[in-house]
């Protein structure tokens, strides 16, 4: 096959398959673990550089000083972003560096493969590792030859990237993953490019194999092979001063060994030879030099014959000799040089008036180095015999290529602001009048095409120069300050059929409805609020706090609440007080206090009494199971639970039932049976202490049972701090199992009665979970549990209103400080406001209901807490105290005008939860805007800051100019460890019995140690590495054996046995500040002996295969199939072992739905199995029928009971006055402890417990869950499947943003009172909810026309300004809507409207669905070959019509041309002094003089390009200021000291040029077929981001329509086209009373007739003032909105 044909055949079977994923590099995939680099995709990187004058085959330039330097930029990138790298070069992908050019002939490829070797040999001298590798390694970044492979090119380019195809095959085969260097982009922090991963194609399919191989060996053919040439002639005998290095005299005697003597090459050779010589001494300004127009016949010798032998025969020079210095070499001072030569020269011209007295030396010295070939005639060193021997080309004058038309630069206007200027102060550019060559450039004017528009009607496209008022939502006619009763006409997706919009009536019964969901959703919250529960697990109780009738504006004349400022005063100022006495009563007191203590005796009676009677039923019980049952269920009882001696007592007697199981277990000597009822006594043991009520008696029980078990040195029963005479002396209420001898001498009673190893080892390994976790806690009136030093350090600097960045692992304790914030708000005065910015919709609705379970607050205006975010709100945002939103919502609230005067200085705080979300490469940037304009001190939340040290100096810095003190609270221990394991796989799945039975063994969990990555090669810790106490000391003993056969390891290690490590800690029990300590010490030893040599074969590794044991029984890559099949056996067994409730993690909400109908289908099929099965279920089933069927009988033994109720009520009475329980506490009894008939609650369609997830022992009812359906029915905007039902009433549940909102709520509130235990989740668990869980599953697999002179926002302001997160492309909107594209667009609205909408949606698409496709997918004919046959998806969107391509072109020149301005006057006025003349990363200096004398340096300097902005190694090639044409090419060329971020220039270079690249039409496609699934097949979107990338492009839609309805109120200038009064509305629901339903339908049909296509109820005719083509601009926008709408939510419907 042809190497097309082999291309295009593995393009088709392999690789086009494989759909890499856009990613972050560092944030989201590789971090901080090392990868590599292809060092020949860098140099493919700096050559393919359209900029790079190198290897271009129409021009004789080597300027590989700007190459040179384009390599140090791209790695300084990396190294600035901190990467672990290296650098690798594989020999076999030289291929496409060297044929992957403009083309393939022999100067092209020769300048290449020099250019790499130097290339190569200057990453070698960095400091950067760089290595070359025959065999791949971990990660690589390199190219996949695309590029030329979808270009018409030669057999070498297409055999060169056939090559690098099968390398990328091989790397992904080796699990390896690859990432596109070529597409890689750098925005911020983040490096985002293709990740390709590997497939399970590679794996199932051998003719692939083959395919690859065949490709690999056809290249080769193509392919020429480079072999070492041998060393011809040998050194000189001739002792010569070694002047110039030995690369150049090696390269010398190649050229001529290898080339026969001619006359004229050998002077062109010399020529060569000097300029390399001379380049010393040339400044770099002076090597700015324009392109050089040659004699035609010598600039084909030069191409075709002379330079790719001078290049080859230095190629070999450089490899086979050490080269100490970094060539330099430069084509144009070459060709300069030539050119000298070629215009007859006078005689009496010598190389020190040609050079200078330094560079005639250095040819001086080199002529004496190569002696020989200078006495042998190939060499001259004479002016005039070079100018003669190159005689044929003379040329009396010198020419140059004309550079581009050199464009005026914009000048810079003058500035001044109060605010900016103190800010700008150390960037100020003072304002320049426009000098010759600049002129103020003007916006193009609109133009009319084919004569649609005429130029009046095209001055006036959406031109009113109206100022814009932001008193509106981005995406509804909503006025920010309206209050939710406030009724509006359209709300976003509101319609009816047939797209026609809603009449009155419609609106009438609509609100209705709108009240109702508003009403059921207050109502989800207060339920939600009431499962909420706090650190301790108990439920929040809700604080009341008093009005304080303080405002803001008056605050500063108010002292604190006393209670808080006393708080305050006694932390900080501590002071040592001697002990208080206690106060004398007086006789009120003492009768309070007798009163008190008489309740106290009867409460404590009455418990005994109760407690006595469980006692007497537990003991007719059969077995210690039934009694541990029972007992669990009488300390739910959390009424009763609440007397500590009740409490106490219910403990002992738990401690005496596990002794009693202990004794009479089969297996009570196993270690493992040992360790378990150990932990469960000692617990329960310190939580008797903790309470502090026990007895004597109770004392001496538990002392004497530790001591028997081994722990006879702990005393954990020191004398309580509560005394209680009633309590201490008090007798046990049961009789406790004898455990031991009252002898000691004697021998155990029960041997196996003991601790199975050491009791510090036994700690360590068994009772890490429940250590002590508090970091040298202090007891603090201002908070309810017991703080840390760090959680203090918080609340001092919050009293102190200072700025505080916390991070802090999840669960360490860092919520209390946003709640703590939010209470001093609330205290202080009645209208601070504290905003609380949620990163998700989740998460806004969780801790809107913890607000609401925590404050109370009744104010006369407004509410303590407002929920909003991008598509709906709770309460008035405006007045509330306690604000919580997205950060896109508070972005507008604090740029908006409207509130700036009156909300604004409310503000006290804003709290930044999960700040991390900065770094996001989507929505980063708000957060940074909030931070950048918060007028208020900020609180940042964060678990996972990469570098906080460095985050916080940035924010330290944004906090000082705010006037704000700030400081960063780093805690690094988490309060709860994580323990990670993986679970193996069944190949054949068994069959689910139930929960009744046994989980199959074959799948179990493995446990992952944290230190096992030690096989895999690791070399650093990192810091974030937590060990728990079982993994030190697992750790440990895997470091033991290790050290045994090393005496030096041996004693090192000796002092960190655990024995004598914690021999201080005897008589107390270990905490995690001992174990972080020893953990401490573990790891600094582990990172000492890992410098060793060999460290990784004879330490790493065998730690790490100690640490791993079992985990080969995993499957990494386990299938799709195989998951499915064995997540009923996993869910089994973690029920079994008690670690539910779950949550499993699968980031494709698809997947999250077929899983949980997977599990609804096998419990139903496992328990309708067993009902056809079981003679017990059936014998139960009859029974139940029957008494159903005797239901008339006993509906009339109610009857006749009713005429008892005098009997009732006086055996009531009689039953009062005996002191037996009252009716309310017998039914709640009853309750717990089960119900006299069983029948009454009998569902036989309701789940079997064994059958089913749901808790068993919760208060969630049967009528409870189908009130909740019925309503989750009618409230939820997103339909409810009878799948989901099912799966609720079996404790399942999905949650992600594909569900309703209500739904999500009640899966929350259930799952956190235990009905739901299993939940499928994508991220949006993810983020800081509060969901208790014992496990976490994850499945692997300048001038506008929106801007006025006086900078006020124009009425075309908030497409750019709500739009803005999509910058710079919503500028980009606004420059086509005012050039008449977009009307030229939608002019056709009436007679076509199909065409119309998919032309308006593929414009759009090229502004806000920017999803580009590899480059594999460009090129001619690649579409054909890639697409599946009978696509409805057209997949590639179709390039922009050339008057959108113009317009934007121009407004891109616009924004060149300011940027451009602003560089200039910068660096003019600031940089002018300093030299540009440093490499960037190896810092080698460059001459940046020359000798003012010498004829060729002056003839240099005066063609020399000058350049401002420019940097002087990009300005080698010829670049100039004003050559640049794109702004990403501005701000990649700039000079030193001058910093241009292309992100942040809104340049629209990636509409104009993609550089080869496609887009995706995906958006274009779903409207066009509306098909969800080919968009993941053909399409290529993954699963998980459908749902997201379509809600943007509606989102984005709906802001579009809402901008042009801004527009058109203003120019109308109608205020009867705001949304109707309240008063209106009421007077049509009057009329509509009393009227039949199809009257009011048939009359709200005909008023919808009314309406023209595309009118809406705001604007259902044409404003006036509007032009016909605005007003179809709308018709179109509304029309297309509505359809995507339709398909849109057709697909989650």
């Amino acid at each position: 096959m042809e190497a097309r044909e082999l291309l295009d055949q593995l393009d088709q079977t392999w690789y086009s398959m494989l759909n890499p994923r856009w990613m972050d590099l560092l944030g989201d995939y590789v971090g901080e673990e090392l990868f590599l680099i292809d060092g020949d995709a860098i140099c493919q990187q700096v050559l393919n550089d359209p900029l790079v004058a190198l290897g271009k085959s129409q021009d004789c330039s080597f300027q590989l000083l700007h190459a040179v330097w384009g390599v140090e930029k791209l790695v300084l990138e990396f190294v600035n972003r901190r990467c672990n790298f290296e650098i690798v070069f594989f020999e076999r992908n030289k291929y496409l560096t060297l044929y992957g050019g403009d083309d393939t002939s022999a100067f092209v490829v020769s300048s290449r493969r020099l250019a790499r070797t130097i290339l190569k040999n200057h990453l070698e001298r960095l400091d950067v590792p760089v290595t070359t590798f025959e065999a791949p390694p971990f990660c690589v970044l390199c190219n996949d030859g695309s590029q030329v492979a979808t270009i018409d090119c030669s057999d070498l380019a297409l055999s060169a990237a056939l090559l690098q195809r099968t390398f990328i095959f091989i790397m992904l085969s080796q699990d390896i993953s690859v990432l596109s260097l070529e597409a890689m982009e750098f925005r911020g922090p983040k490096i985002v490019s293709w990740v390709y991963e590997q497939s399970r194609l590679l794996r199932r399919q051998k003719k692939l194999l083959d395919l690859i191989i065949n490709c690999q060996r056809q290249a080769l053919k193509i392919l020429p092979i480079i072999r070492k040439r041998r060393q011809l002639i040998g050194p000189s005998t001739i002792p010569t001063p070694h002047a110039i290095e030995t690369w150049i005299e090696t390269a010398t005697n190649e050229y001529f060994q290898v080339n026969p003597i001619d006359a004229s090459g050998d002077a062109l050779f010399t020529v060569f030879l000097l300029h390399i010589i001379i380049l010393p001494y040339v400044s770099i300004g002076d090597r700015s030099q324009k392109p050089v127009i040659l004699h035609p016949d010598l600039e084909t010798t030069l191409r075709s014959h002379v330079m790719p032998k001078i290049f080859n025969a230095l190629n070999r020079a450089f490899a086979t000799d050490d080269v100490k210095r970094r060539p330099d070499m430069d084509g144009r001072i070459f060709l300069n040089l030539l050119a000298v030569f070629t215009q007859n020269p006078g005689p009496n011209l010598n190389f020190v008036n040609l050079f200078g007295c330094g560079a005639a030396d250095a040819v001086g010295l080199a002529a004496d180095s190569l002696y020989r070939h200078v006495e042998a005639g190939r060499l001259s060193f004479s002016p005039s015999v070079l100018s003669s021997a190159l005689g044929k080309w003379h040329s009396n004058e010198m020419a140059s290529l004309p550079l581009p038309e050199e464009k005026p630069i914009m000048a810079l206007l003058p500035f001044q602001n109060g605010v900016f200027d103190e800010c700008l102060k150390p960037i100020l550019s003072a304002s320049e009048a426009a000098p010759p060559g600049t002129t103020p450039l003007q916006p193009s004017t609109p133009s009319p095409a084919n004569g649609t528009e005429g130029t009046s009607e095209a001055a006036r496209w959406f031109t009113n120069s109206t100022t814009f008022t932001d008193d509106q939502h981005w995406h509804n006619n909503r006025k920010i300050t309206e209050g939710f009763q406030e009724k509006r006409l359209v709300l976003y997706g509101e319609k009816v059929d047939d797209d026609r919009p809603l009449t009155k009536w419609q609106l009438a019964r609509m609100r209705k409805n709108r009240e109702r969901r508003h009403q059921v959703h207050m109502r989800n919250i207060h339920r939600n609020a009431a499962t909420l529960t706090g650190a301790k697990g108990a439920l929040l109780q809700r604080l009341a706090i008093p009005t304080t009738k303080i405002l803001i504006k008056n605050l500063s004349t108010h002292k604190l609440p006393a209670e808080r400022r006393s708080n305050q005063q006694s932390l900080t100022r501590p002071k040592k007080e001697p002990k208080a006495k206690e106060p004398k009563l007086n006789s009120t007191e003492r009768l309070r206090q007798k009163i008190k203590d008489e309740k106290a005796i009867k409460t404590l009676s009455e418990s005994e009494a109760w407690w006595k009677q469980q006692l007497a039923h537990m003991e007719k019980l059969p077995t210690g199971e039934r009694k541990a049952e029972y007992l669990g269920r009488v300390r739910k009882n959390a009424k009763r639970m609440e007397d500590s001696w009740l409490r106490t007592e219910t403990l002992l007697y738990q401690i005496h039932l596990d002794v009693s199981r202990w004794i009479y277990d089969r297996e009570s000597d196993e270690p493992g049976v040992q360790a378990q009822y150990s932990v469960g006594i000692l617990r329960v043991a310190l939580e008797i202490h903790n309470i502090g009520v026990a007895s004597d008696s109770a004392k001496t029980f538990l002392r004497s049972l530790l001591e028997t078990i081994g722990l006879s040195d702990l005393d954990i029963l020191r004398p309580s701090p509560v005394k209680s005479a009633e309590t201490t002396k008090q007798p046990l209420t049961f009789q406790p199992v004898r455990f031991a001898h009252r002898d000691r001498t004697k021998p155990p009673l029960y041997p196996f009665l003991r601790l199975p190893s050491h009791p510090i080892e036994f700690q360590l390994e068994h009772y890490g979970l429940y250590m002590d976790r508090s970091m040298d806690g202090q007891i603090d009136a201002r908070v309810s549990f017991v703080p840390d030093a760090w959680q203090r350090d918080v609340l001092d600097r919050l009293d102190r209103r200072e700025s505080v960045l916390v991070v802090a692992p999840t669960s360490a304790g860092k919520t209390f400080v946003s709640y703590y914030a939010m209470e001093q708000v609330l205290r202080e005065s009645d209208d601070g406001v504290l905003v609380y910015v949620a990163p998700t919709k989740a998460l806004v609705n969780q801790v809107v209901a913890e607000i609401s379970a925590r404050y109370g607050k009744t104010l006369n205006t407004g509410t303590v807490w407002a929920a909003h975010s991008r598509d709906w709100r709770v309460h008035q945002p405006q007045k509330c105290q306690i604000l919580v939103t997205v950060p896109e919502m508070l972005a507008i609230m604090l740029l908006s005008p409207v509130l700036a005067s009156q909300w604004l200085p409310r503000l006290r705080w804003i709290v930044l939860d999960e700040i991390h979300s900065i770094g996001q490469q989507e929505g980063g940037a708000v957060w940074e805007q909030l931070i950048l304009f918060a007028p208020c001190p900020i609180i940042g939340l964060s678990a996972t800051i990469g570098n906080p040290e460095e985050f916080s100096r940035w924010l330290d810095s944004v906090q000082e100019q705010h006037g704000f003190k700030y400081a960063l609270i780093h805690h690094k221990h988490r309060y709860s460890h994580l323990r990670k394991f993986a679970y193996t796989m069944s190949g054949e799945s068994p069959e689910f019995d139930g929960f009744a039975c046994a989980p199959p063994s074959s799948i179990k969990p493995i446990y992952i140690h944290p230190m096992s990555a030690l096989t895999s090669g690791a070399r650093i810790i990192p810091e974030d590495l937590a060990l728990e106490s079982n993994d030190c000391l697992t750790l440990f003993r895997a470091m033991s054996k290790v050290a045994e056969q090393h005496s030096e390891k041996r004693d090192q290690l000796a002092m960190l046995d655990p024995r004598i490590f914690f021999a201080q800690s005897s008589g107390r029990l270990l905490t995690q500040r001992d174990v972080i300590v020893y953990e401490a010490k573990l790891k600094e030893l582990l990172a000492d002996w890992s410098k060793e040599a060999e460290a990784h074969k004879t330490i790493l590794r065998p730690i790490g295969e100690a640490l791993s044991e079992g985990h080969d029984l995993c499957e990494p890559f386990p299938t799709r199939k195989g998951v499915y099949e064995n997540l009923i056996h996993l869910l089994h067994d973690l029920q079994h072992r008690g670690n539910l409730p779950a949550i499993l993690f699968n980031f494709d909400r698809v997947d999250c739905n077929e899983m949980a109908q997977h599990l609804v289908k096998i419990l139903k099929t496992a328990e309708t199995r067993w009902k056809q099965s079981s003679p017990q279920w059936q014998n139960k089933l009859t029974k139940w029928e029957a008494w159903v069927a005797a239901s008339k009988q006993r509906q009339r033994a109610t009857e006749r009971s009713k005429k008892s109720q005098s009997w009732v009520a006086s055996f009531k009475q009689r039953q009062s006055a005996a002191g037996r329980p009252n009716k309310s506490e017998a039914s709640e009894d009853e309750r717990l402890f089960g119900s006299t008939s069983w029948e009454e609650s009998f569902d036989p369609e309701e789940p079997l417990p064994e059958f089913s997830f749901a808790g068993p022992w919760t208060s969630y009812s049967k009528a409870e869950m189908e009130r909740d359906i019925e309503e989750l029915k009618y409230t939820s905007r997103k339909p409810i499947k009878e799948w989901q039902i099912q799966a609720l009433k079996m404790g399942i549940a999905v949650h992600h943003a594909g569900v309703g909102r209500t739904y999500r709520a009640l899966v929350e509130s259930l799952f956190r009172i235990g009905f739901i235990r299993v939940v499928i989740a994508t991220g949006t668990l993810a983020l800081g909810i509060n969901m208790p869980v014992k496990t976490s599953i994850f499945d692997e697999r300048e001038e506008e026309e929106w801007i006025s002179a006086n900078g006020e926002p124009l009425i075309m302001f908030p497409l750019v300004a709500h739009l803005y997160h999509t910058e710079p492309f919503n500028l980009a909107l606004v420059a086509l809507l005012q050039n008449g594209v977009v009307h030229r667009i939608c002019d056709s609205i009436d007679l076509n409207p199909i065409d119309t909408k998919r032309s308006l949606v593929g414009l759009l698409a090229h502004l806000f669905a920017r999803r580009p496709l590899p480059r594999l997918f460009s090129g001619e004919g690649a579409l054909e070959r890639l697409r599946p046959p009978k696509s409805p998806s057209q997949i590639i969107l179709p390039p922009l019509s050339p008057d959108a391509y113009r317009v934007i072109s121009d407004h891109n020149s616009l924004i060149l041309e300011t940027f451009r301005g602003y560089a200039r006057t910068f660096a003019t006025q600031h940089l002018s002094d300093s030299q540009d003349n440093l490499l960037p990363l190896s810092k080698e200096t460059l001459p940046s003089s020359s000798d003012q004398e010498a004829t060729f340096m002056s003839f240099l300097r005066c063609r020399a390009n000058k350049v401002a902005t420019t940097s002087s190694f990009v300005a080698n090639s010829g670049v100039t200021d004003t050559s640049l044409g794109t702004a990403v090419d501005l701000a990649r060329t700039t000079r030193a000291g001058l910093h241009l971020d292309k992100n942040a220039i809104p340049g629209l270079d990636t509409l104009l040029a993609l550089n080869g690249r496609v887009l995706n039409a995906y958006i274009l496609d779903y409207f066009t077929h509306g098909q969800y699934e080919t968009l993941i097949k053909v399409n290529r979107i993954r699963q998980s981001d459908v749902w997201y990338e379509l809600e943007e492009f509606a989102l984005a839609l709906a802001t579009l329509q809402t901008g042009l309805e801004h527009y058109f109120k203003a120019v109308a200038a109608d205020p009867s086209l705001d949304s109707e009064s309240s008063d209106s509305e009421e007077d049509g629901e009057e009329e509509e009373e009393g009227r039949s339903e199809a009257e009011v339908e048939a009359e709200a049909e005909a008023e919808a007739q009314q309406f023209e296509p595309g009118a809406t109820s705001i604007f259902p005719v044409k404003p006036k003032n509007i032009t016909e083509g605005d007003w179809k601009v709308y018709r179109a926008v509304v029309l297309t909105r509505q359809e995507f709408d339709v398909k849109f939510k057709a697909m989650w419907a």
